[in-house]
């Protein structure tokens, strides 16, 4: 028996060793397998500084390793999810991140923020875990600029660019528009809103839409057809049957003008929505006269007001409100302008400008005639004018200047009689332009130059308005829209 007892121990020493081999082949094929692990040798050697255990003492890697960062902007958020969706603004790639209470979140200047204030259109550098998408870090970005309360632009949709102050702007094919928490399209965003851009270099990425806009549906309004409506300071035209006015959303104070009469109300416009002005409700007061002495150069010119030529070597007799005037003479510019009367006696002076062919040096396009010296204040004046081709005395232009421009007197006019704009779709739907009714779609209208609002409108369904820029090329154009969002 003691003669078998060296080979048994020799086997069983053998048999040790090799599971000893498989068992340290078979840990090191299992770790070189580990994604973790596989994240690590990308990025080089291990850094000893940041280094953590994942619970096998042999398998040690660096946080940095695990962390992957990108300038991004969020699309969207998820409160009670805790997740804030972002869009790579390289790339263009959409992630879905999840954040807690170990997220950091700071300003541009690394000050403190809450989850709640990084809004959708923000651009901002990024820190995620990348072995379980986890936002580690979410920092406004140092290299984004952001311009607020923007009012006066000019986007080119075609060209996928935004024109503000003198600056032109390149949207990048990965920006967003944003209304509150939805994304929507560039159409979406009109010249009555109030927006902030936000962008790097010269590219935009984002258009938040800060201020929208909704609708004064106007009913009952026979009587006042043909007459003025003034909607605040800055709208002012005349009204047409059945409007549907798209404002900027705010509360205003309303008037109506027409056969001797006035009419006034108060509305609240809410984004998106639609207000109904019912006329046969407002309050109806009979309209003062006010006396307006027009002074023109030259003299023999002939003035047209409200469409009729009116004699102007005295004071003409004129109700309060909204006035449109024309000014022409041969060898000189026509001056077009819409006066607003509400004294009792006003000054209204024009000087018209030489034509550029005639033979005559053309007269100074800032000169204008007074015979008293005027306020600034509109309460002061008898008249105000709304055209930078009039000056007036005891009145005060309501446009940004006080300087005749013949050159400005009609930005939208009709290009020809034979030329159209066309809307095909969506079919069933309301169309206005610029307020105004113009029938069931497919349906059309002549072609003016200029920006304009399409609205469209059908019950049931949220009315929806675009910005829409026509040019002078001499053809028809036809336009086609998306489909109206039912009402929830």
């Amino acid at each position: 028996m003691k003669k078998m007892v060296v080979p048994t121990i020799a086997l069983l020493v053998f048999a040790s060793v090799l599971f000893l081999l498989v068992a340290k082949e078979y840990s090191e094929k299992k770790r070189l397998s580990n994604p973790i692990y596989s994240q690590s040798k990308e990025h080089g050697s291990e850094d000893s500084d940041n280094a953590e255990s994942t619970g096998d003492e042999d398998l040690v890697v660096s946080k940095k390793r695990l962390t992957a960062g990108d300038t991004c902007i969020v699309i969207s958020k998820d409160v009670e999810e805790k997740k804030i969706t972002l869009r790579n603004i390289k790339g263009g790639d959409d992630k879905a991140l999840s954040y807690d209470g170990k997220t950091e979140f700071l300003t541009k200047n690394d000050g403190p923020l809450t989850a709640a204030e990084i809004m959708v259109g923000d651009i901002v550098d990024i820190e995620f875990t990348t072995f379980d998408s986890r936002l580690s870090r979410v920092s406004r970005s140092k290299d984004a600029w952001e311009l607020n309360n923007i009012d006066k632009f000019e986007i080119d949709e075609k060209g996928k660019t935004i024109k503000i102050a003198d600056d032109l702007y390149k949207m990048s094919s990965n920006a967003i528009i944003a209304s509150g928490d939805k994304v929507g399209k560039l159409l979406d965003v009109t010249s009555l809103d109030t927006i902030t851009v936000r962008g790097i270099d010269k590219d935009v990425y984002s258009v938040q839409i800060e201020e929208g806009h909704g609708y004064i549906r106007v009913t009952n309004d026979s009587y006042f057809v043909g007459g003025w409506i003034e909607i605040g300071q800055d709208i002012i035209t005349i009204l047409t049957e059945g409007m549907l006015i798209p404002v900027p959303e705010g509360t205003y104070d309303i008037k109506v003008t027409n056969k001797g009469y006035v009419g006034r109300d108060t509305l609240k416009v809410t984004r998106d929505k639609e207000t109904k002005l019912d006329l046969s409700k407002a309050e109806i007061e009979e309209v003062a006269i006010g006396h307006v002495l027009f002074k023109i150069f030259p003299d023999y010119a002939q003035l047209y007001v409200d469409g009729i030529m009116t004699d102007f070597e005295q004071r003409v007799p004129l109700e309060y409100g909204i006035h449109s005037v024309r000014v022409e003479l041969a060898g000189y510019e026509t001056v077009h302008a819409n006066i607003r009367v509400g004294s009792e006696m006003a000054n209204i002076a024009i000087e018209l400008d030489k034509e550029e062919n005639s033979d005559s040096s053309s007269s100074s396009s800032s000169s204008s005639s007074s015979d008293s010296t005027s306020s600034s204040s509109s309460s002061s004046s008898g008249a105000s004018s709304s055209s930078s081709s009039s000056s007036s005395s005891g009145a005060s232009s309501s446009s940004s200047s006080s300087t005749a421009d013949s050159s400005n007197v009609s930005e939208n006019t009709i290009i020809s009689d034979n030329k159209k704009i066309y809307i095909e779709g969506p079919e069933g739907v309301e169309v206005y332009l610029d307020g105004t009714y113009i029938g069931i779609a497919p349906c059309s209208t002549l072609k003016v130059t200029g920006s304009h609002t399409i609205t469209l409108s059908k019950s049931g369904y949220e009315t929806k308005s675009y910005t829409i820029n026509v040019g002078n090329d001499g053809n028809d154009l036809t336009m086609s829209f998306s489909e109206l969002t039912a009402v929830q």
